[in-house]
């Protein structure tokens, strides 16, 4: 058939159906009663961002669901996943719900680092408290990357906001790298969604 197999959480129709199944089974005649999560997958550690991508600076942001919507599928930018269906007003969300993100200036790096999240099909982005804090990237089936690490208490709280968003949205979010803040250039923007509960 030739059809190319990827690795990628992108798949909520198949999700989908095995919740329905995974509920199903279980009044079969000779269904092993067992506990089973159909999604569930192992995830390793997550390791470290190639050295030759990190960018330059980065920070949480927010945008509302109307700006988000009226401004940045609009934008000329080169790298971009942007799903219909999971635009804020088709998700039902009200247009003044803030769309938490993350952005990257990357100066020199910012093709590469968007070159990269790019090819490893990003799913979702995650503040992670520990000893230091950090930010984590789930990417492609199962890999997790730290997108960086930080003490900054102030960062924390902005982590800390940045998941209260994230879970006022349903999960949805953004990642913007750019190569600095003139707002002249954008050269990537991902669309993402963490499933919640």
């Amino acid at each position: 058939l030739e059809i190319a197999v990827e690795p990628t959480r992108h798949t909520p129709t198949l999700h989908q159906w095995l919740q329905q199944r995974a509920k199903w089974y279980p009044s079969q005649p000779h269904a092993i009663p067992i506990p089973y999560n159909p999604l569930h997958i192992e995830s390793p550690p997550p390791v470290p961002l190639p050295e030759n991508l990190w960018g330059e600076s980065w920070g949480f942001t927010a945008i509302s669901a109307y700006d988000f919507e009226q401004t940045l599928p609009y934008e000329p930018i080169p790298l971009r996943y942007l799903p219909p269906d999971r635009m804020p007003s088709r998700l039902g969300l009200a247009s003044t719900t803030p769309i938490p993100g993350i952005v990257v200036d990357a100066g020199r790096q910012a093709m590469a680092l968007g070159q990269w999240i790019q090819a490893n099909h990003p799913a979702w982005l995650s503040y992670l408290r520990g000893e230091p804090d950090g930010l984590i990237l789930e990417a492609g089936l199962c890999d997790r990357w730290v997108f960086t690490t930080f003490s900054d208490p102030d960062v924390a709280t902005a982590g800390q906001r940045f998941e209260q968003r994230k879970r006022d949205s349903g999960g949805l979010h953004f990642l913007l790298v750019r190569p600095d803040d003139s707002g002249m250039t954008t050269t990537g923007l991902w669309l993402l969604q963490q499933p919640l509960g």
